[in-house]
């Protein structure tokens, strides 16, 4: 649960006068969460969201404060389920990026319990799985009701999702095929050379590998490395291809004098791609207006494309257009998205290619995102021109860790 709050440094509240006027009449019943508050304190905050009196009308008045001092910033409270190790935490409302990193963190958690839960029921039931088993993440929310003077907690949990794809995931053959170091250089740097083959163990046709590493020094302690580097290929089932992988410059001090005991862990992921023709939008004709793409469209039970907006600048002094179009995408899964991609293709009158362009981002489970894509032309190229919309997700379908100690190479 999110809960977002003013925070006062004094505050008070008193029921004694509501409950006794109401105590002769009719009930009234509170209904909320409750969303901790440890962080402020210690107890459990109760968010109210809706008064309910049995007869008459509800006071306007009821969930006001009798009064309250200090500064009052606006804070966020972010209550994990019963099902999560970890504990709320409050951000400042200046922090969105502390609080989204928190709330990933929350949904690697999901994956890797339903990860070890899949492994207990494989095992349990001693079948083999040539298939992904569907993944339950059950939620909890916990509602509070106050009726009179009695204080109730109720819980409700949610149902199993669907399965987010069911390709398997599993090892791929890799191997690294040249490794070696040089340097220090005029500066001081080290520099690595690594090639490595992978092999598709896989059933489909993989077209992109991310890939990162660790370098590591004599003491086995990590002085650098890269992080989601992307190598666009094509692979057949079966096939192999060659790449060079380099972890940039690093100084020498960090290896301690004993460069010849350096060495790297490298990990890499091979994905296969699904790709929709999304279809056609007019580009508007002044900018004064808009145009939309009014389709929705599923893909792979994974992601829902909800729709395009295009909109169109004023010319500027050169005579420029700008065109822009904004795509909306929902991972509508439990499961991380490694990779979307939203392209437009800008067409002519004649049905030629003007200018292109693409977005991309990774998706957290029950995220969404706007897409955007945009370019510069002509106004007189824009007459009766088209933007052709496509999209790919990309889906792991295998992996490989592999360590290597580099050698002393050529100056």
């Amino acid at each position: 649960r999110i809960t977002a709050y003013n925070v006062y440094d004094t505050a008070s509240r008193s029921w004694d006068d509501d409950l006794t006027w109401l105590s002769d009449k009719r009930q009234v019943k509170l209904t909320g969460s409750l969303v901790g508050g440890a962080s402020r304190g210690g107890g459990e905050f109760v968010a109210i969201t809706d008064v309910e009196i049995v007869e008459g009308e509800v006071d306007g008045n009821l969930l006001e404060l009798d009064s309250a001092s200090g500064i009052s910033p606006i804070m966020i409270l972010i209550t994990p389920g019963t099902s999560f190790q970890q504990s709320e935490q409050e951000f400042d409302v200046t922090d969105v990026d502390g609080a989204v990193e928190f709330i990933n963190s929350l949904a690697e958690e999901s994956l890797s319990e339903s990860g070890d839960r899949r492994a207990a029921k494989k095992k349990a039931t001693r079948k083999k799985a040539t298939r992904k088993v569907v993944k339950k993440a059950a939620k909890t929310t916990d509602t509070a009701k106050f009726t009179g003077q009695s204080f109730v907690v109720i819980s409700d949990t949610q149902s199993e999702s669907l399965p987010v794809t069911k390709t398997p995931q599993g090892e791929v053959d890799m191997e690294i095929t040249n490794f070696t170091y040089s340097g220090p250089d005029s500066d001081g740097d080290i520099s690595w050379d690594l090639n490595a083959t992978i092999k598709n163990d896989t059933e489909h046709v993989v077209e992109l590998i991310k890939t990162s590493s660790l370098v590591l020094n004599a003491d086995n302690i990590c002085v650098g490395g890269s992080y989601d580097d992307e190598h666009d290929e094509f692979i057949d089932p079966g096939d192999s291809v060659s790449m060079n992988l380099n972890p940039g410059y690093i100084k020498e001090p960090v290896f301690g004098g004993q460069l010849d005991k350096n060495k790297m862990i490298v990990n890499a992921a091979l994905f296969r791609r699904e790709f929709n023709k999304l279809g056609e939008m007019k580009v508007p004709e002044d900018y004064t207006d808009c145009t939309f793409f009014e389709t929705h469209t599923n893909i792979g039970g994974i992601v829902d494309i909800m729709g395009a907006t295009c909109k169109r600048q004023e010319p500027d002094d050169d005579g420029d257009v700008s065109v822009g179009v904004e795509v909306g995408v929902r991972n509508v899964t439990d499961s991380y998205i490694e990779k979307v991609s939203l392209k437009m293709v800008v067409r002519d009158e004649e049905d030629s290619n003007i200018e292109e362009s693409e977005d991309y981002y990774h998706l957290a489970p029950h995220a969404a995102r706007v897409f955007s894509m945009s370019m510069y032309a002509k106004a007189g190229k824009l007459r009766n021109s088209t933007i052709r919309l496509s999209a790919a997700v990309f889906f792991p379908v295998g992996y490989k860790t592999i360590e290597a100690t580099a050698e002393e190479g050529d100056e």
